[in-house]
């Protein structure tokens, strides 16, 4: 990493920190000038070398940047592409180096031409943030040249300039192709909720860094008939030398003839979406995976169950304070409630079986997904999933049913004003049967309330 002053380095961690003019001006200056001492990028085959400085500058900056929305990273409009072959012109201008959607595309318009775009490919997706735009109008970033974007249908939490997720996902995915697949076989992969391509594209060129050769790839999204790029998706891979891409793209999965896949993946997907996992989990090969990633919730689901790879940072303090009540080799039932199966739920659920539970009771609330079969994801356990609407709950609660814990994300004074909960009511310890714990989350915070049955106000 290039070494940064310590007003950036503050800056970077903490972009919403409030800060002087004159140290404002010093990191403006400090940016500006990593801006114009960009690496210099070199492209080249056996009939040409390309050379330009690299569009954008460090993934922390523009994160940083972005944020305090009082500092804009931007690149200069100088021409600075210097190639080494004079056959150039039919171009109107040299073409110049910046995350200007012009620029980018002549850019891209130049390595086609001379046949460097294999080349140019490699680059981006080993600098992606440096050559993805952020869209002004939804935080979604694109790849201008071929309009593909990556979207975060889960509040954004899949930017890549913020969170590391989607790279997470890329490195599991990755590393499951190249520990099951032979370079010389044909990688055969579903995208399921593939929206505009971009994660598509970028998982394909790891896979082409790597060596393999021949893919197979199926997409899945209800837009796939009406907003995808499909047609510049597939013209792309078409160009590449050595390259064979057999693309074929559904609205939904029950249209794709059953096949054995090596992974169906799933990347910061729309809830809509969610309630394929399971007729997904058909498609699987017997040594696939079905890789999920949104925001910071990662896990892998496979033939023979579910494995959380990084909880969701909305999920962790809440199981840590379960695993401070559950003692580890705590084998009795648990009745736990969530308000979310595939953050709080899931993540609950593999917190207990980590410390032995072997029985779990989940009670769902005001979810539209189907859970019939999805106790099949925890084969080591006897898993009973119900769901309920909150008025449901509410009226168990007051003929005193027992729950062991309750996750909830509504707002925080409704909530405790629904479940009957005060200030008063909250006690030092939990003991398994006998109390409750109740988990209230919202977007910054979390409240942890504990009472004991006996003493409930109902």
């Amino acid at each position: 990493m290039t070494p940064y002053s310590p007003a950036l380095e503050a800056f970077i961690k903490n972009p919403t920190a409030t800060i002087s003019p004159e140290t404002k001006a010093e990191i403006k200056v400090e940016v500006d000038g990593l801006i114009v001492n960009r690496p210099v990028v070199v492209l080249k085959n056996d009939k040409t070398t390309l050379s330009y400085h690299r569009p954008g500058v460090a993934r922390e900056i523009q994160a940083a940047c972005i944020t305090a929305m009082g500092i804009i990273v931007d690149t200069p409009a100088q021409p600075t592409l210097n190639p080494t072959a004079d056959d150039f012109s039919d171009l109107s201008k040299p073409p110049r180096c910046s995350k200007n959607p012009s620029d980018l595309l002549q850019l891209y318009a130049v390595c086609e031409r001379v046949g460097l775009l294999r080349e140019l490919y490699l680059e981006v997706i080993t600098h992606d943030t440096d050559y993805f735009q952020q869209s002004i109008t939804n935080n979604n970033l694109l790849f201008t040249p071929l309009g593909l974007e990556e979207c975060a249908c889960r509040s954004n939490r899949g930017n890549r300039i913020f969170a590391d997720s989607r790279y997470s996902f890329e490195e599991h995915f990755v590393a499951h192709i190249t520990a099951t697949v032979a370079k010389d076989q044909c990688v055969k992969v579903l995208s399921l909720g593939n929206g505009k391509l971009l994660q598509e594209w970028k998982s394909i060129g790891l896979l082409i860094k790597e060596g393999y050769r021949e893919f197979e790839w199926i997409l899945v999204d209800p837009i796939n008939s009406k907003l995808a790029p499909i047609a510049a998706f597939k013209d792309f891979f078409a160009k590449l030398p050595g390259i064979q891409m057999h693309i074929t793209a559904y609205d939904r999965l029950s249209d794709v003839p059953k096949c054995q896949l090596h992974a169906v993946t799933m990347v910061d997907a729309s809830e809509e979406v969610f309630n394929e996992i399971l007729a997904a989990l058909e498609y699987l090969a017997p040594e696939g995976k079905l890789i999920q990633a949104g925001g910071n919730n990662f896990y892998a689901v496979s033939p023979s169950g579910i494995t959380v790879l990084k909880q969701s940072y909305t999920i962790t303090e809440i199981c840590e304070d379960m695993l401070q009540i559950v003692p580890e080799g705590y084998t009795a039932p648990i009745k736990l409630v969530a308000f979310e199966f595939w953050i709080y739920g899931l993540n609950a659920i593999d917190t207990l079986i980590h410390q032995g539970v072997k029985e779990i009771h989940l009670l769902l609330l005001d979810h539209d997904i189907e859970v019939a079969h999805y106790a099949t994801l925890f084969p080591t356990i006897t898993l009973t999933i119900e769901k309920a609407t909150t008025d449901e709950f509410e009226a168990r609660l007051s003929s005193r049913e027992h729950f062991d814990f309750i996750i909830t994300v509504q707002p925080e004074e409704e909530t405790k004003r629904d479940l009957g909960i005060e200030e008063s009511q909250k006690i030092p310890s939990h003991s398994l049967g006998q109390s409750t714990t109740a988990y209230l989350r919202d977007e910054t915070s979390l409240t942890i309330f504990s009472w004991n049955n006996a003493s409930r106000g109902f």
